[in-house]
């Protein structure tokens, strides 16, 4: 009965972290949205087109979590399921339901889980990546990207890497340059601005 709490502590701070993050970038999409009402139509298409999926994308991560923490989940599951299945005689069917909505819940509290070092280390990745975009443009930030992530954190062969760069490269400017007419973002330091 004491480990009870403990256990349910570390949830909540969970699901306000979601809250949270899930707020935090809806807000994000929308203002770059809002940004983009003053530019040309051909330059705001695409920043239009991603903030609206994101916009989107975000309004159903908040109606999951407002299903999970207010009805849905806990309504359904826990310890009345458990035994309303035993009394069925469904106690295999049960503990299997149980462990795959374990890893489940597993897999999605990982950031909860994660300590300092770890936050810090990743928006330095995000830092490094969006930066360099906003300094250098995405053509050349993307392969220096993309090796020193392989190779530091990755810790992957240079073979690995030089197809990443080339494939992800690849990609990026077949669809963005030849097949969209969509220039991709070149950087101050090379827009000659």
């Amino acid at each position: 009965m004491t480990n009870a709490p403990m256990a349910t502590k570390p949830q909540k701070r969970a699901e306000l972290g979601d809250w949270i993050f899930t707020l935090a970038l809806l807000g994000v999409m929308i203002a770059a949205y809002v940004m983009t009402f003053n530019w040309p139509a051909s330059t705001a298409f695409f920043p239009e087109l991603l903030s609206i999926a994101g916009i989107l994308f975000l309004l159903m991560k908040l109606a999951s979590l407002a299903w999970t923490t207010f009805g849905g989940r806990a309504a359904l599951g826990g310890a009345s399921a458990s035994k309303a299945a035993h009394s069925n005689g469904e106690v295999a069917l049960a503990a299997e339901g149980d462990e795959d909505q374990g890893n489940e819940d597993e897999f999605h509290k990982v950031f909860a889980r994660a300590d300092r070092r770890t936050w810090a280390e990743v928006m330095g990745w995000v830092v490094m990546f969006f930066g360099g975009m906003y300094l250098v443009g995405l053509l050349v930030i993307l392969p220096v990207f993309i090796i020193a992530y392989l190779r530091v954190v990755a810790k992957a062969p240079w073979r690995v890497c030089i197809i990443y760069v080339i494939g992800t490269a690849g990609v990026m400017y077949a669809v963005f340059e030849l097949f969209l007419h969509l220039p991709l973002p070149e950087g101050i330091l090379f827009s000659g601005e």
